[in-house]
């Protein structure tokens, strides 16, 4: 039944092979106990199994090929195989606790629709999508190696990095426009008017960041690859 790792497949989400290992007996245990709880039993082989899913989703979306999704009895594990970038392996690593967000806000509205639970299964079951699920996201979410955190905290630095190369960008663009306008605008001398009449374009300010972090002008000079009117 179980394969040389200790696996069986369960089922296939599609194409991607759902799979429960031996230990995930004894991780009912530790949790429940040696009591009769069916309920917490299946709502955590769900919440993982969701988590799991939630990585493999955003992998496939990403063109990676998903292995395997594998629940065991004290987590979960995603394998795939891609080429991917950091930026995307750390939106892959959010995926799990973004499943977890789903599973928990979609609990909580049958809840409110429906009111309390009426039996000890399902609120089991409601127990271990609510509670047990934000202990398990703030877990996940950790900045330590093995844990989804080590992965998912460097997307907001990312972000926070492109929108700053995209502000420094535009305020580049804007310092140079404002130079050329300044430019344009002064009385030329005479050899510019010569230049202005033969039909020669604007000047074009380039400018540059320093290692200072500064916009500096580093050269005035035509937006024309030939240059020999400005001798």
């Amino acid at each position: 039944m179980f394969g040389n790792e200790g696996y069986t497949t369960l089922f296939r989400l599609r194409g991607m092979p759902v799979r429960i290992h031996w230990s995930f007996a004894l991780g009912m245990m530790f949790i429940g106990g040696i009591r009769f709880v069916p309920g917490i039993w299946l709502g955590y082989f769900i919440l993982v199994a969701a988590h799991e899913l939630g990585h493999g989703f955003l992998a496939r979306r990403y063109g990676c090929e998903v292995i395997s999704l594998d629940v065991h009895g004290f987590g979960g594990l995603c394998s795939y195989r891609g080429q991917t970038t950091a930026y995307q392996r750390a939106v892959i690593a959010w995926g799990g606790v973004l499943a977890q967000g789903l599973l928990f806000g979609v609990t909580l509205a049958v809840g409110a629709a429906l009111g309390p639970p009426g039996s000890d299964f399902h609120a089991d079951l409601y127990y271990v999508f609510t509670r047990i699920n934000v202990i398990i996201a703030a877990l996940n979410l950790l900045p330590l190696n093995g844990f989804d955190g080590a992965r998912a905290w460097q997307l907001p630095r990312m972000l926070w990095g492109a929108r700053g190369r995209s502000s420094a960008g535009r305020d580049k663009e804007d310092l140079a426009a404002g130079f050329r306008e300044k430019l344009e605008r002064r009385s030329p001398g005479p050899f510019k008017a010569q230049q202005r009449e033969a039909g020669d374009e604007a000047p074009v300010v380039r400018i540059e960041r320093g290692p200072d972090g500064k916009v500096r002008i580093v050269a005035v000079e035509s937006e024309r690859e030939d240059t020999e009117g400005y001798h």
